[in-house]
């Protein structure tokens, strides 16, 4: 049976430190008549097959089970434990050892991870259909690996935005958190509603409503003011949630700003619409080594967003997380950092 190859060239390695076995061996995998367009490529010890798997990542590896410098065993375990989201072929060659120690090594190699391991003195056509076996496993396992890897990604992703859902928010806020609470970092929640949007599906249509908001998320996720160290995802409805890990709350109120002056200047259009949204942010921080429950941060960047909403919408509210601290006084009255920018104004006001 052909295996089909044809979008790419296939990569075959070669660990062979006897010159005349390894050109023996490039040579019959070359005639062969249904591996399809192959590169094949050499090593002539563990230690050169490892920096070749770094620096290629070949398709197989055929490997004679006496290769000097790291043993054969080790570079199996090596390869298995580096080769990520695609699997390498591992076939053994036996080479000149005596049937005792063929049993001793192959039980060891297959234990380590080697897909077959096969006696010298098997013939080339016994060969070459264990190298279309190994291969057939190989693909059948890089396709189950692909089709596992989107289903996960699924299920960490909202469908309408595109950027990450709660599930995929909650574990990563939580090895934050950890983070924090050991002191290593500092630790900020902001939180986003639209304004008004309930009029954009009354006025427009639900369909304008869902493209407003997929384009919203889609913006926030490529925000630039956003780095690798936030994560930002749909918390429901026309809500969104970001996780940053920053030494003060300068830094998260900054992003903030950003987020919401992005959010403002930008036209949605869609359906022969064209619609324009604000938003209300509230951000919370932590500072690092911050003790208490770790949802505590959320719901303060909650109520700060609607401190925003109830300030006149469009703005951002702040506060820092420091206990003790009365949850439902904070909805009455309080000293904020509230950053009113549809005035243009920045600094301290009392609310009320």
């Amino acid at each position: 049976m052909m295996l089909d190859f044809s979008n790419r060239t296939l990569k075959i390695a070669i660990v062979e430190s006897n010159c005349y076995q390894a050109r023996r061996l490039q040579n019959l995998i070359k005639s062969s008549s249904y591996l399809g367009p192959l590169e094949v490529l050499s090593a002539s010890s563990g230690n050169e097959a490892c920096y070749l798997f770094d620096s290629a990542h070949p398709d197989l590896f055929i490997i004679n089970a006496k290769i000097t410098g790291i043993p054969s065993r080790d570079v199996c375990r090596w390869i298995r434990a580096n080769e990520s989201e695609r699997h390498t072929g591992i076939i053994f060659i036996s080479g000149n050892l005596n049937d005792n120690d063929v049993d001793r090594l192959s039980v060891e190699c297959l234990n380590q991870g080697a897909d077959d391991f096969v006696r010298e003195n098997c013939s080339p056509e016994e060969l070459l259909a264990r190298i279309n076996t190994v291969l057939r496993l190989k693909f059948m396992t890089d396709e189950l690996r692909r089709a596992n890897y989107k289903l996960r990604m699924m299920t960490l992703t909202d469908e309408l935005t595109e950027m990450a859902n709660m599930r995929c928010f909650k574990k990563h806020y939580q090895t934050s958190m950890i983070k924090c609470l050991k002191g290593d970092v500092g630790l900020s929640v902001i939180m986003l509603d639209l304004d008004n949007f309930k009029s954009v599906n009354d006025n427009k249509n639900h369909l304008v409503g869902s493209h407003v908001i997929s384009e919203v998320g889609k913006l926030i996720r490529d925000c630039s003011v956003l780095g690798h160290e936030d994560l930002a995802a749909r918390y429901g409805g026309d809500e969104f949630i970001v996780c940053s890990e920053v030494p003060e709350m300068e830094y998260a109120i900054h992003k903030a700003l950003e987020l919401r002056e992005k959010i403002e200047s930008a036209t949605f259009e869609f359906d022969g619409f064209k619609v324009s949204v604000t938003c209300s942010v509230g951000v919370s921080w932590a500072k690092p080594g911050f003790k208490g429950p770790e949802n505590d941060l959320i719901k303060l960047a909650d109520l700060m967003l609607y401190r925003s909403k109830r300030a006149g919408r469009n703005c951002v509210s702040s506060m820092e997380l420091r206990y003790p601290i009365d949850f439902d006084s904070i909805s009455n009255t309080s000293r904020l950092s509230n950053y009113m920018l549809d005035n243009r104004e920045i600094g301290e006001i009392e609310v009320s």
